[in-house]
């Protein structure tokens, strides 16, 4: 299992940064290149370098991503760019996608989770994130998480989902992104 370092974490953020800056087809390049333990190049060097922060970037990584390190920027995009990549990369190299993000956690993973992992992630939120985030999830979800609660937090919780306005699509995102990064950040896997 990997374990994310802050130096990863702010990798991950501002390559998810540049790239979002990126062609479709640059951001497949590099997607690739990790896959296949290729260094950056030259026109995606150049790319790269165009947009602000890219040359320290290109500095921070050594012109060459890992595997991991490049589940790390996905993980960081916006959900837009990552449905755009996921579905391109699909297109051109059957089975690329997975490979890439087989061990990065999702929302929806989290009702494959080891209870403990689980509990370790959600202790350090508030019961209004933790609704938020249960207001857009899937049963699986929701019991999985509900479950990892102490008694008192998921009563909480379960009142408050009764009880609440409609919760905005964005703020069920940032819930749920927010959540993403913590599993990421104590090195959860899907694969654990």
């Amino acid at each position: 299992m990997h374990v994310e370092t802050k130096a990863d974490n702010e990798l991950s953020k501002k390559g998810a940064a540049i790239l979002e800056c990126l062609s479709l087809a640059d951001q497949a390049e590099l997607a690739i290149g990790s896959l296949d333990g290729k260094r950056f190049s030259a026109d995606s060097i150049k790319a790269i370098e165009k947009v602000e922060g890219g040359g320290v970037f290109i500095a921070g990584c050594g012109g060459k991503l890992a595997v991991d390190q490049f589940a790390g920027i996905f993980g960081e995009m916006d959900n837009y760019s990552q449905k755009r990549m996921k579905g391109h990369l699909e297109r051109i190299r059957p089975g690329s996608f997975e490979k890439i993000v087989d061990s990065l956690v999702f929302f929806e993973d989290f009702s494959s989770l080891k209870p403990g992992e689980l509990s370790h992630i959600l202790s350090g939120f508030s019961e209004q994130t933790i609704m938020e985030a249960l207001e857009g999830a899937g049963p699986e979800e929701r019991s999985a998480i509900l479950s990892a609660l102490d008694a008192a937090r998921a009563d909480k919780v379960r009142s408050m989902l009764r009880l609440a306005d409609p919760v905005p699509m964005d703020a069920v995102d940032r819930a749920q992104r927010i959540l993403e990064e913590t599993a990421r950040r104590l090195g959860c896997s899907k694969n654990s």
